[in-house]
C-alpha cells in the first residue's frame, strides 16, 4: 500500500485520526466499495481482555497508560472494567470459570494516539518493557510496540505530517 493517504483494499482512503470523515459516511461507503448486498450497523466496538491477574491488568491500562475508566463492575457472577480507548473500549474481565484467561495468538491492538513519543516515553519511566523499539515506518507512521500483562500486544502510532 502506499502512503498515509492512499486508497486501501476497499477503496477508502487511509487517513489520520483528525481527517476521518465522520463515521456515518465512511459506514456507507465500505459495503458498496466491496459490492455487499448486507453490513451491519456497528454500534460500538470492544476488545475483551481476560486477565490472569485483574488488578495488575487494571493498574496497567488505568495507570500506566492512562486510559479512563467508563464502567466498573463487581457482581456474584464476575467482575469487570471497562476502559475509554477512542471510538471503542478495552473490556478487563478477572478469569474466572466462565471467562477463563486464554494468552493471545495472532492478535494484537493497533492503537493511534496524538502523539506517540510522548507515550512511549511515559511507559518507558514507569518500567514497561518496549517489544518493538519507537520508530519512523516506511508507511507514514512514528510506533512502538509493549505487551500487557498477559502478553496481549499493543502497537501505538501516530501518523507522521
Amino acid at each position: 500500500m502506499g502512503g498515509p493517504t492512499s486508497p486501501g483494499r476497499l477503496g477508502v482512503a487511509r487517513r489520520g485520526i483528525d481527517e476521518l470523515p465522520d463515521h456515518a459516511s465512511v459506514q456507507s461507503s465500505i459495503p458498496a466499495a466491496a459490492g455487499w448486498a448486507y453490513a451491519p450497523r456497528v454500534a460500538d466496538l470492544r476488545v475483551i481482555i481476560t486477565a490472569s491477574d485483574y488488578f495488575r491488568t487494571l493498574e496497567f491500562y488505568g495507570d500506566v497508560l492512562g486510559l479512563p475508566i467508563h464502567e466498573s463492575w463487581d457482581d456474584p457472577d464476575g467482575r469487570g472494567t471497562l476502559f475509554r480507548a477512542a471510538g471503542g473500549m478495552i473490556e478487563v474481565f478477572e478469569a474466572n470459570a466462565h471467562h477463563p484467561a486464554h494468552r493471545p495468538v495472532g492478535v494484537r491492538l493497533g492503537i493511534e494516539v496524538d502523539d506517540a513519543q510522548a507515550l512511549h516515553d511515559r511507559v518507558v519511566q514507569q518500567g514497561v518493557a518496549i517489544v518493538e523499539a519507537i520508530d519512523d515506518r516506511p508507511w507514514g507512521h512514528r510506533s512502538f510496540t509493549i505487551d500487557d500483562p498477559d502478553g496481549l500486544p499493543l502497537t501505538f502510532f501516530h501518523v507522521l505530517r
